[in-house]
């Protein structure tokens, strides 16, 4: 087939916008970066039924991991009340009863009683919290044995900042990248991957009675930047 004049005008144009897209992606230079994170908090609250959640956001242009650690410290409940004061009244008047084939005569029947009321204070109050049990996630997987096992099996219990170094070799901190370790040791391979996946990733805490808790994150990794 024989192309006209145009055709070939028209062809020669779009090889060469192609040309230039590629000699403009090839030019742009991508340079390494590094998200160094050191103790930034997240604070939040749970139950047993109510995982105290927070979310960490992991580059998808993830090189490698260098530090991925973190730090927790259990508190009181924290509650707030606003000022102002409520009351109710019930009132139930006098009358008798008698029952006739089964049925309570008169009916509807009413009660009388004295009408009260309940004052409630403003204020911040604090529930110091006894709680044990705690389970810690990440993106869904139970990471809470792993990090027993990294600290000689003590773990949270009551208020306090964990872990604690009691020991000059001990360390102070949870590390994610040691669970990974443990795990693939084990042919955990899934939730592995599930721990190290770039992602807004899920982090979730309970435990059994009502706590507050506020998770120190320590998080270092070199990625491409865009």
């Amino acid at each position: 087939m024989i192309k006209t004049y145009d055709e070939i005008l028209r062809r020669v144009a779009e090889r060469t916008i192609d040309n230039d897209k590629q000699l403009k992606k090839q030019k742009k230079q991508r340079r390494v970066e590094f998200v160094d994170l050191y103790g930034i908090p997240f604070t939040a609250v749970g139950d047993a039924n109510t995982p105290a959640t927070f979310y960490i956001s992991i580059s998808p242009d993830l090189i490698e991991y260098m530090r991925f650690q973190f730090k927790i410290a259990i508190q009181p409940f924290v509650s707030t009340v606003e000022s102002g004061t409520s009351s109710a009244e019930v009132v139930v008047e006098d009358t008798s009863l008698s029952v006739s084939d089964g049925k309570i005569t008169p009916n509807p029947h009413s009660h009388d009683t004295e009408p009260h009321t309940h004052n409630i204070v403003s204020g911040v109050t604090l529930t110091h919290t006894t709680s044990e049990d705690f389970e810690i996630k990440i993106a869904d997987v139970d990471i809470t044995p792993y990090l027993m096992e990294q600290h000689g099996g003590k773990w949270i219990s009551g208020e306090g900042l964990y872990p604690t170094s009691e020991l000059e070799d001990e360390s102070d901190v949870y590390d994610v990248l040691d669970v990974a370790c443990l795990m693939k040791a084990e042919g955990l391979t899934s939730e592995v991957d599930a721990l190290l996946e770039p992602e807004f990733k899920k982090v979730e805490i309970t435990s059994d009675s009502p706590f507050q808790a506020t998770l120190y994150l320590y998080l270092k990794y070199n990625n491409t930047g865009r």
